[in-house]
């Protein structure tokens, strides 16, 4: 059974992925405050917030193989993250050609097109997400699995910390630092029934001065930053994740049904954030020739989150549900052939 704090903790996700972004557009452009205070900022969403979706994904794993079969699993997710990569990255990534004279960086024809062994952008996760899918589905055996985890876990770890030594061809490299974060979700799943008897103010309270004390230690006293690989980055952002479960589930009590309907809508958050965003930060600069960093952060964000919001509402409808998935009927019948 789906956990209602799932969605809320996809919910505050996708709004950290919104946040960077456009942060990281924002700094791109030449307008920030200083750089401080962009690297810090980038520094403490980027240390957990590409970890807490991969450990997301990896909740349900065990139930929907079991449930659909490899096949059935592996058609599935080509449906819903290779099919959406594949029309997404090309839709994003024509109108960036077109408006190349307008965005911080020229893209060439031959970049969008390169697309099944280089992603560009945000998309890199969804082509990422399918291939850990994909490996441990291959190597998923039951019995192995109830037994093995915690060796499973130790050797997945292993990868993440020499994740830096591997090739980037077919995002290896990323498939080796997230999956650990994905069997993390694995394990996580088998004590998800008991979350709710343990979450409270008082536990919220303290596991959030963990996090705030630990991301000061990490980024204020040891001066470090997210791209330093290392079990110091691991140890940050599984003590994130946990502080960020902590406060879904404590916000689920509270029936913030806003907040969970983001996270319901994240995947197509995700796919449009990106030119809502952009769009945002072109309209203030170049119409109304502001270089407010404020308003250009709050009104991106909003844009980024509020756009894609409305448009799923409409592009949902059966003609245009093409945008984000294909038929699971269809690849359901032929996954049964």
């Amino acid at each position: 059974m789906r956990r209602s704090w799932v969605d809320y903790a996809k919910g505050i996700g996708i709004i950290l992925v919104v946040l960077g972004h456009v942060n990281r557009g924002l700094y791109s452009s030449g307008i920030y405050l200083s750089d401080r205070i962009y690297q810090l900022m980038d520094s403490v969403i980027y240390t957990f917030h590409m970890p807490l979706f991969f450990f997301l994904s990896g909740l349900f794993f065990i139930q929907s193989i079991e449930r659909r079969g490899k096949p059935g699993f592996l058609l599935n997710k080509v449906s819903t993250l290779i099919y959406p990569y594949v029309i997404w990255s090309l839709l994003q990534g024509g109108i960036e050609v077109l408006l190349s004279h307008y965005t911080n960086s020229k893209t060439e024809i031959g970049e969008v097109l390169s697309l099944l062994s280089q992603p560009r952008a945000q998309f890199w996760f969804l082509y990422a997400l399918f291939m850990v899918f994909f490996v441990v589905a291959l190597c998923y055996q039951k019995a192995i699995f109830n037994k093995y985890l915690p060796m499973l876990l130790v050797i997945t770890l292993a990868l993440n910390l020499y994740n830096d030594r591997l090739t980037d061809l077919l995002q290896v490299g990323y498939v080796a630092k997230y999956t650990f974060f994905f069997m993390l979700g694995i394990g996580f799943q088998r004590i998800d029934n008991y979350l709710n008897r343990f979450i409270n103010g008082a536990m919220l309270c303290g596991i959030s001065i963990l996090f705030i004390g630990l991301q000061y230690l990490f980024h204020s006293v040891h001066g470090k930053t997210y791209m330093v690989a290392g079990i110091e980055n691991v140890i940050l952002a599984t003590m994130s994740i946990m502080f960020i479960i902590c406060l879904s589930a404590y916000l689920a009590t509270l029936n913030i049904t806003l907040l969970q309907r983001l996270g319901e809508l994240s995947m197509m958050i995700y796919l449009m954030h990106i030119l809502a965003g952009s769009g945002m930060r072109i309209f203030l600069s170049k119409i109304l020739h502001s270089s407010d960093w404020w308003l250009h952060l709050s009104l991106g964000v909003s844009a980024g989150i509020l756009i894609p919001t409305i448009a799923a509402v409409f592009l949902t409808h059966r003609r245009f549900n093409l945008l984000f998935s294909w038929p699971h009927r269809q690849l359901s019948e032929r996954g049964s052939k």
